[in-house]
């Protein structure tokens, strides 16, 4: 898990506002010049820094951010993300952090969710996040191929944005209903499953299973019915087995979570299936 220690290092935004044109100073010289030199006014300086700040705050952020952190974001957001350049950068920042660690996948939805409602210059900082994950959604079968990690952050956060992130009207974001299950079809249509993949689907949909289900009921069934044929064919593998029956039951239980001796047997059979104790046929 990431230190709260905050960062020191020029990153991304350091690149992007070294690129900014700077406004020349209207009023007296302490606004106009910055370190002895001509530069953007104190307004701008400012904007810089803040958008600064919040790189180094996404930067040491954890996987289980405090609601004191999310409200420090929220207000560098406010006075850094001035234009649609600055949104696109900390979305990009935000995306590639969970790409390089998909267990940021829900700290990363909740920023977005709560940088999401901040606007300037008619510019939605959810229109940036989702044009980045959009991206990979398009190209998802040759991502899956190409990048495990990269797809399975991709998964993660799609799921995770649509659990998190709501519309002004509290609805959930129905444009990516059909998304999600287009990629959970990807992972368990596949002849030969794999382990990571089913068992990172199957960690996200029991947290957005209910939601989903009750956004594309069809298509749920559609998923269970797949993942049954799976778990009784011969070529599936132990552990994938394992994952699916899991899951199984988190849709017949309406996504209730499970009871603590369910919960045991679950890992103690994953366990068992790791160190060799359950052998394929």
């Amino acid at each position: 898990m990431a230190g709260r220690g905050r960062g020191r290092g020029r990153g991304l935004l350091a690149v992007a506002l070294a690129a900014k044109p700077t406004t020349p100073g209207g009023g007296d010289n302490t606004e106009a010049k910055i370190s002895g030199g001509e530069g953007a006014s104190k307004r701008d300086v400012r904007s810089e820094q803040a958008l600064q700040d919040l790189e180094n705050e996404l930067n040491s952020l954890n996987f289980d951010p405090t609601d004191a952190d999310l409200q420090r974001i929220e207000q560098l957001g406010t006075l850094g993300l001035t234009n649609s350049e600055d949104s696109q950068a900390i979305a990009k920042l935000v995306y590639e952090k969970v790409l390089q660690s998909r267990e940021f996948a829900k700290a990363a939805a909740m920023v977005s969710d709560r940088l999401s409602n901040l606007q300037k210059e008619g510019t939605n900082f959810r229109s940036a996040v989702l044009s980045l994950v959009q991206v990979d959604y398009k190209g998802r079968e040759e991502l899956q191929k190409k990048s495990r990690n990269r797809f399975l952050g991709f998964l993660s956060f799609l799921t995770q944005l649509f659990g998190t992130m709501r519309l002004v009207s509290g609805e959930v974001m129905q444009p990516l209903v059909n998304p999600i299950y287009d990629c959970c079809d990807l992972v368990l249509e596949t002849d030969s499953i794999d382990e990571d993949e089913c068992e990172c689907l199957s960690q996200q949909l029991q947290q957005i299973g209910r939601e989903l289900q009750d956004n594309g009921e069809d298509r749920m069934q559609q998923l269970m019915d797949t993942c049954r044929s799976k778990i009784i064919t011969e070529q599936t593998k132990p552990q994938v087995r394992c994952f699916l029956l899991e899951l199984l039951e988190f849709y017949l239980r309406r996504w209730q979570m499970a009871p603590n001796d369910v919960t045991r047997f679950y890992c103690d059979t994953i366990a068992d299936i790791m160190a060799g104790l359950v052998l394929a046929e």
